[in-house]
Protein backbone atom coordinates (compact mmCIF):
# COMPACT_ATOMS: atom_id res chain seq x y z
CA UNK A 1 0.00 0.00 0.00
CA UNK A 2 2.79 2.36 1.22
CA UNK A 3 4.98 1.91 -2.39
CA UNK A 4 1.36 2.37 -4.39
CA UNK A 5 0.82 4.99 -2.71
CA UNK A 6 4.49 6.95 -3.73
CA UNK A 7 4.10 5.80 -6.61
CA UNK A 8 0.88 7.78 -7.24
CA UNK A 9 1.94 11.01 -5.39
CA UNK A 10 5.36 11.34 -7.40
CA UNK A 11 3.55 10.29 -10.76
CA UNK A 12 1.41 13.62 -10.06
CA UNK A 13 4.37 15.57 -9.12
CA UNK A 14 4.03 15.44 -5.08
CA UNK A 15 6.68 14.82 -3.25
CA UNK A 16 6.69 13.16 -0.29
CA UNK A 17 9.42 13.60 1.63
CA UNK A 18 8.06 16.27 3.82
CA UNK A 19 5.27 15.78 6.69
CA UNK A 20 3.46 18.72 5.30
CA UNK A 21 3.45 17.21 1.58
CA UNK A 22 -0.17 17.75 1.66
CA UNK A 23 0.31 21.51 1.23
CA UNK A 24 2.40 21.25 -2.19
CA UNK A 25 0.29 22.73 -5.04
CA UNK A 26 0.15 19.38 -6.77
CA UNK A 27 -1.70 18.07 -3.81
CA UNK A 28 -4.35 20.69 -3.37
CA UNK A 29 -5.03 20.61 -7.44
CA UNK A 30 -5.77 16.89 -6.23
CA UNK A 31 -7.53 17.55 -3.32
CA UNK A 32 -9.56 19.88 -4.99
CA UNK A 33 -10.88 17.71 -7.71
CA UNK A 34 -11.43 14.46 -5.06
CA UNK A 35 -12.00 16.08 -1.53
CA UNK A 36 -11.51 12.60 0.07
CA UNK A 37 -7.75 12.85 -1.49
CA UNK A 38 -6.30 13.95 2.26
CA UNK A 39 -7.29 10.32 3.15
CA UNK A 40 -4.42 9.28 1.36
CA UNK A 41 -2.21 11.20 2.93
CA UNK A 42 -3.00 9.84 6.28
CA UNK A 43 -2.98 6.43 5.11
CA UNK A 44 0.81 7.39 3.74
CA UNK A 45 1.40 8.16 7.67
CA UNK A 46 0.14 5.45 8.79
CA UNK A 47 1.83 3.37 6.29
CA UNK A 48 4.84 4.68 6.12
CA UNK A 49 7.51 2.76 7.28
CA UNK A 50 9.55 4.63 10.61
CA UNK A 51 13.12 3.40 12.15
CA UNK A 52 13.28 2.77 16.25
CA UNK A 53 14.91 6.03 16.32
CA UNK A 54 12.67 8.57 14.46
CA UNK A 55 10.05 6.16 16.49
CA UNK A 56 12.13 7.49 19.81
CA UNK A 57 12.50 10.71 18.79
CA UNK A 58 8.89 11.17 17.64
CA UNK A 59 7.23 9.78 21.17
CA UNK A 60 9.46 12.48 23.19
CA UNK A 61 8.68 15.12 20.72
CA UNK A 62 5.19 14.39 20.71
CA UNK A 63 4.93 14.01 24.47
CA UNK A 64 6.76 17.73 25.15
CA UNK A 65 5.14 19.57 22.70
CA UNK A 66 1.47 17.68 23.79
CA UNK A 67 2.28 18.93 27.31
CA UNK A 68 3.15 22.09 26.75
CA UNK A 69 -0.87 22.47 24.27
CA UNK A 70 -2.77 20.54 27.02
CA UNK A 71 -1.63 23.00 29.82
CA UNK A 72 -2.20 26.29 27.45
CA UNK A 73 -5.78 24.75 26.39
CA UNK A 74 -6.45 24.70 30.49
CA UNK A 75 -4.95 27.60 31.54
CA UNK A 76 -7.10 29.27 28.79
CA UNK A 77 -10.38 27.37 29.61
CA UNK A 78 -11.24 26.55 25.82
CA UNK A 79 -13.63 24.20 25.85
CA UNK A 80 -14.77 21.92 22.69
CA UNK A 81 -11.58 23.45 20.87
CA UNK A 82 -10.89 20.02 19.41
CA UNK A 83 -10.65 21.00 15.82
CA UNK A 84 -8.59 23.85 16.56
CA UNK A 85 -5.79 22.93 19.09
CA UNK A 86 -5.48 19.25 16.53
CA UNK A 87 -4.48 21.36 13.88
CA UNK A 88 -2.16 23.64 15.41
CA UNK A 89 -0.85 20.36 17.09
CA UNK A 90 -0.40 18.47 13.61
CA UNK A 91 1.13 21.87 12.49
CA UNK A 92 3.76 22.18 15.45
CA UNK A 93 4.51 18.29 14.81
CA UNK A 94 4.94 18.80 11.16
CA UNK A 95 7.66 21.71 11.85
CA UNK A 96 9.69 19.57 14.27
CA UNK A 97 9.60 16.92 11.54
CA UNK A 98 7.19 14.64 12.93
CA UNK A 99 4.78 12.47 10.37
CA UNK A 100 1.48 13.41 11.70
CA UNK A 101 -1.92 13.36 10.10
CA UNK A 102 -4.97 15.44 11.91
CA UNK A 103 -8.29 13.50 12.33
CA UNK A 104 -11.93 14.20 12.28
CA UNK A 105 -14.59 12.25 13.14
CA UNK A 106 -16.93 10.97 16.04
CA UNK A 107 -16.13 9.90 19.92
CA UNK A 108 -17.98 7.45 22.29
CA UNK A 109 -16.60 8.03 25.67
CA UNK A 110 -18.36 5.39 28.62
CA UNK A 111 -17.39 6.76 32.48
CA UNK A 112 -16.96 4.33 35.18
CA UNK A 113 -20.33 2.45 35.98
CA UNK A 114 -19.67 3.91 40.07
CA UNK A 115 -19.96 7.33 38.65
CA UNK A 116 -24.02 7.37 37.13
CA UNK A 117 -23.15 8.97 34.35
CA UNK A 118 -24.12 8.21 30.79
CA UNK A 119 -22.23 7.69 27.65
CA UNK A 120 -21.07 11.02 26.09
CA UNK A 121 -21.19 11.04 22.22
CA UNK A 122 -19.42 13.72 19.83
CA UNK A 123 -21.64 12.96 16.47
CA UNK A 124 -19.68 13.72 13.55
CA UNK A 125 -22.95 14.81 10.89
CA UNK A 126 -23.17 13.97 7.11
CA UNK A 127 -25.34 17.00 6.61
CA UNK A 128 -25.21 20.52 7.66
CA UNK A 129 -22.09 23.12 8.48
CA UNK A 130 -20.40 21.18 10.91
CA UNK A 131 -16.60 20.86 10.94
CA UNK A 132 -16.35 17.64 13.01
CA UNK A 133 -18.28 15.62 16.08
CA UNK A 134 -14.55 15.18 17.57
CA UNK A 135 -10.92 15.58 16.34
CA UNK A 136 -7.39 14.22 17.19
CA UNK A 137 -3.81 13.39 16.08
CA UNK A 138 -2.51 10.44 14.56
CA UNK A 139 1.21 10.46 14.86
CA UNK A 140 3.59 7.12 15.13
CA UNK A 141 4.09 5.31 17.16
CA UNK A 142 0.61 6.74 18.95
CA UNK A 143 -2.65 6.00 17.18
CA UNK A 144 -4.42 8.54 18.87
CA UNK A 145 -3.05 12.05 20.12
CA UNK A 146 -5.73 14.19 21.96
CA UNK A 147 -5.53 16.89 24.56
CA UNK A 148 -8.90 18.67 24.08
CA UNK A 149 -11.18 15.44 25.54
CA UNK A 150 -10.92 16.43 29.11
CA UNK A 151 -11.35 20.02 27.83
CA UNK A 152 -14.87 19.24 26.81
CA UNK A 153 -18.26 20.66 27.59
CA UNK A 154 -18.72 18.48 30.56
CA UNK A 155 -20.45 18.84 34.37
CA UNK A 156 -20.77 17.20 37.41
CA UNK A 157 -18.75 14.15 37.97
CA UNK A 158 -18.10 13.98 34.34
CA UNK A 159 -15.99 16.96 34.66
CA UNK A 160 -14.11 16.18 37.80
CA UNK A 161 -13.64 12.30 35.96
CA UNK A 162 -11.98 14.23 32.49
CA UNK A 163 -10.01 16.39 34.42
CA UNK A 164 -8.54 12.96 35.50
CA UNK A 165 -7.00 12.12 31.91
CA UNK A 166 -3.44 13.56 31.19
CA UNK A 167 -0.84 14.20 29.00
Amino acid sequence: MFSELVKEFHKKGIPTDKPDFYDHPNFIKEEQRDPSYLIKFAKFVAEKPYSNDYIEKAESIIFDVAKILSKQLLDNGCQGACVDISGILARILELKGIWCACIKGSCTIDFPQKSNEKTTYFWSSDHGEFTAGHAWVFAPPFSIVDISLKQQLYTGTKKIISLKLSW
